[in-house]
């Protein structure tokens, strides 16, 4: 259960997204909030363990969401039974502090 802290931020960061009005604006929060980050799906890289895998089987930290794929020259918008396939880029959202536990299951440590 989440104590009245998190839920504060959680409620912070959902009312900033309530106000974005399109595209830039949304953009503009998570570049100004730190509330994003992008992963390449590589075989020889840690996130290649999740090639296969249905998004919704994908065990993310807290506030975690994949927001898009980015596959070749298309950008998905993902359902929960979503394959991640070799090459994809995924934009993932959610609070800093759960954005560093991702990076820290899926992101190259040595970069």
């Amino acid at each position: 259960m989440a104590g009245p802290r998190r839920l504060r931020k959680e409620l912070r960061f959902l009312d900033l997204n309530a106000v974005a009005t399109g595209h830039y604006a949304e953009r503009d929060i998570f570049l100004r909030h730190d509330h994003y980050v992008t992963l390449p799906v590589l075989r020889d890289r840690p996130a290649g363990v999740v090639i296969g895998n249905r998004v919704m089987d994908l065990e993310l930290p807290g506030t975690c969401r994949i927001l898009r794929i980015c596959r070749f020259d298309e950008v998905v918008v993902p359902k929960g039974d979503t394959a991640i396939e070799p090459g994809d880029l995924l934009t993932v959202i959610g609070q800093p502090e759960d954005l560093n536990v991702f990076r820290e299951m899926y992101e190259d440590q040595g970069t």
